[in-house]
């Protein structure tokens, strides 16, 4: 049965999309089946990295089933929502399909409330034997809740549905608050909804080891082992280019720092 791994952190720009992308990407190259997860219909970053909008499915989007269609249509089998992607491995190949699939989101899609915190998790279970591991990556908002009304977010969803929270913060001390406070909001959710929820770690994004308050920062972090994972992401300009050309680094210098740090993310996961 696939781990169910959620990337989240309730602010933009944090890089859960690429941690999700380039996690996916590795693990599958560790030779995992691998089905990811859109949860952010308001930007959709995840989808369009995976499924591009040159390609057929993304071009089509308004006949192509995606995750709002699963959570809110019970007669619709969870598969009808999944995709192959398909990923050029290097500058001389056609695209491939690796074995990694999809369900996506697609911009345009308004914010909406679900009357019940299993919705996802029971979708999954349905995909949940076929992959080893099952990623999301989440939208940048808190979550909400209202029990006595029914209503949940896709924050809460996806919450009420994963195994593991990895969450990525920037090398300051606001980040780490926010983080703290996320744990607060999970062990909740672990107590009342989700007693499958067992890890919540951080892992240090855009690292700087030039800069002297980030070398501090690290070293701060050492002590907070074990939510501190220990992964630490240097910033790299070869991020943006490897997104840019849509190529994970598992194919696209894949012996770079940033890309041996995202590798040892996928390690850190299996483990």
């Amino acid at each position: 049965m696939g781990k169910v791994i959620g990337i989240y952190n309730q602010k933009g720009g944090s890089g859960k999309t690429s941690a999700s992308i380039n996690l996916s990407s590795f693990l599958e190259e560790m030779g995992a089946d691998i089905l990811t997860i859109d949860l952010d219909s308001g930007q959709c970053n995840f989808t369009e990295a995976f499924l591009p909008e040159e390609s057929e499915v993304f071009g089509n989007h308004s006949e192509t089933k995606q995750l709002a269609d699963l959570l809110l249509f019970e007669d619709l089998k969870a598969k009808e929502a999944v995709y192959p992607v398909w990923i050029t491995l290097n500058s001389k190949s056609k695209p491939k399909h690796v074995h990694i699939d999809m369900i996506p989101s697609f911009r345009g899609e308004k914010k909406k409330f679900y009357s019940s915190p299993y919705l996802l998790k029971e979708r999954i279970s349905e995909l949940q034997d076929e992959y080893d591991y099952i990623i999301m990556d989440f939208p940048p908002e808190s979550p909400y809740a209202d029990i006595e009304f029914g209503e949940f977010n896709l924050v809460s969803l996806g919450l009420c549905a994963a195994n593991e929270i990895l969450v990525p913060c920037s090398t300051d001390t606001d980040s780490l608050s926010g983080f703290f406070s996320l744990s607060e909001h999970i062990n909740m959710v672990h107590g009342k909804f989700n007693p499958g929820l067992y890890k919540t770690s951080f892992f240090i994004n855009s690292y700087n080891k030039n800069f002297l308050a980030d070398r501090e920062f690290l070293k701060y972090c050492e002590n907070l082992k074990p939510v501190y994972s220990g992964i630490c992401v240097p910033v790299s300009g070869i991020l943006k280019i490897s997104r840019m050309m849509k190529r994970p680094l598992a194919w696209y210098n894949n012996n770079s720092s940033v890309a041996v740090a995202y590798k040892e993310l996928a390690e850190y996961i299996s483990k």
